[in-house]
């Protein structure tokens, strides 16, 4: 079976936020509570020396907007499997286009100051003590092909500029060391372009080939990436 960086399926997910309401301080549901334990970005530079350095995600034009036209796209498991292995990386989905990357992230509490105190989030974990997975309709259907619903899972983001520079940092480097041919890098954690990254990786994993989405694929970037960077502070 397939996996997204560190993926859990959505059974195996509701299992353990169900059954597991007595675990211990260390037990499954641990990895959805608010916690200081993680590594901290941008504190630890001896840790993670290359959160520091040039710009290494998004575009070098980060005064004007930028026109995703892509013509290839392929998803990575290797490039998945290696941001998904990072501290405050939940699940990662990874694609290669003619000269970039793009990066879909869920973030989970193993890494602190991933995302900025006025972030919008995009998460309801409250089902978990009313012992239910969606606390709104109270079932716990998810359509197959999304990652997240914004229920009882890791955090998304909706805006990218939102996340911290040294988080993105330190996924982008990680995405060069494993790709040096790679020109620009955008990641995201907005929650339709994670579900549209998974639907694509679940085509790949098909043996499908992606070209006839690359059309859908752009729209979507263009959407998510398309508009100035924030200035870095």
């Amino acid at each position: 079976m397939r996996r997204t960086g560190r993926l859990l399926s959505l059974g195996m997910l509701s299992a353990i936020l169900l059954f597991c309401g007595g675990c211990g301080e260390y037990g499954p549901k641990d990895k959805y509570r608010e916690n200081r334990t993680g590594l901290r970005y941008g504190a630890h530079k001896d840790v993670y020396p290359d959160t520091s350095g040039p710009k290494a995600y998004g575009s070098p034009n980060q005064d004007g907007a930028v026109i995703h036209s892509n013509t290839q796209l392929a998803y990575s498991q290797k490039l998945s499997d290696q941001v998904g292995a990072l501290n405050g990386v939940g699940s990662s989905i990874v694609m290669i286009t003619d000269n970039n990357a793009y990066v879909a992230i869920l973030i989970d509490n193993t890494g602190n100051n991933t995302y900025g105190r006025n972030a919008r989030k995009e998460l309801n974990n409250s089902g978990t003590s009313l012992g239910r997975y969606n606390p709104h309709s109270g079932g716990s259907y998810m359509d197959p092909k999304d990652l997240t619903n914004g229920v009882n899972n890791f955090y998304t983001v909706e805006d990218h500029n939102d996340l911290t520079h040294e988080f993105k940092q330190k996924i982008a480097a990680t995405v060069r060391l494993g790709q040096p041919a790679v020109h620009d890098v955008y990641i995201s954690a907005n929650r339709d372009f994670v579900n549209k990254m998974n639907a694509l990786a679940q085509e790949s994993w098909s043996g499908h080939s992606l070209t006839n989405h690359v059309g859908e694929f752009n729209t979507i970037a263009n959407r998510i990436f398309g508009t100035p960077e924030k200035p870095l502070e």
